[in-house]
């Protein structure tokens, strides 16, 4: 959705309808709902100079001399590479997957393995069906949160949290169909 879709409301009502019913206390303003950018999706990170955060899809290098692509990864800026390279040429710092239907859980213990034989401190891996995330700090070590538990950042992101809940309510709310104009 972008913002050019969704009219300028005149009431807090109508943005609500303009957005498909979704809850009022889930409107955020700043970004106005269809402007978000890159930027302030990472608005934990950029103002605190923490380091470097990765979308999906791009490579990063694993040991021995492997590449792997999480959904999402963070680097602390002291691990950065100077200058960078094409090819991520580190591991970062945390590693994000969400699976998939054609995820096995040996493919997901192997790539743990790969991360934190590499150098990686954090790994989540995010199960929306069953509404849990992994949280492994260690190949062999990790804990289950549910969609009641908060997720926090340890101590790589220091001070992060992300409530599961609003979480798995927001990749629910972009599976809806929108509303015909």
């Amino acid at each position: 959705m972008s913002i050019a879709s969704i009219p300028c409301a005149a009431t807090l009502g109508e943005l609500v309808h303009d957005l498909g019913g979704i809850p009022a206390d889930r409107v955020r303003l700043h970004p106005y709902p269809g402007a978000a950018t890159e930027a302030d999706a990472n608005s934990f990170v950029i103002p605190r100079i923490l380091g470097f955060v990765i979308q999906p899809d791009a490579l990063t290098r694993m040991l021995p001399a492997n590449v792997r692509e999480p959904d999402v990864s963070f680097t602390r800026t002291s691990r950065l590479p100077n200058p960078l390279p094409q090819i991520g040429g580190w591991c970062p710092d945390l590693c994000v997957d969400v699976l998939s239907p054609n995820n096995t859980s040996a493919d997901m213990l192997n790539k743990r393995q790969e991360y934190f034989g590499s150098g990686c401190q954090l790994g989540c891996e995010f199960d929306v069906e069953a509404r849990t995330n992994k949280v492994d700090t260690k190949p062999a070590a990790s804990r289950e949160l549910t969609q009641t538990d908060t997720l926090d950042g340890g101590g790589v992101l220091a001070g992060f949290t992300l409530p599961l809940a609003d979480l798995f309510r927001t990749f629910d709310d972009g599976l809806r169909p929108l509303p015909s104009p």
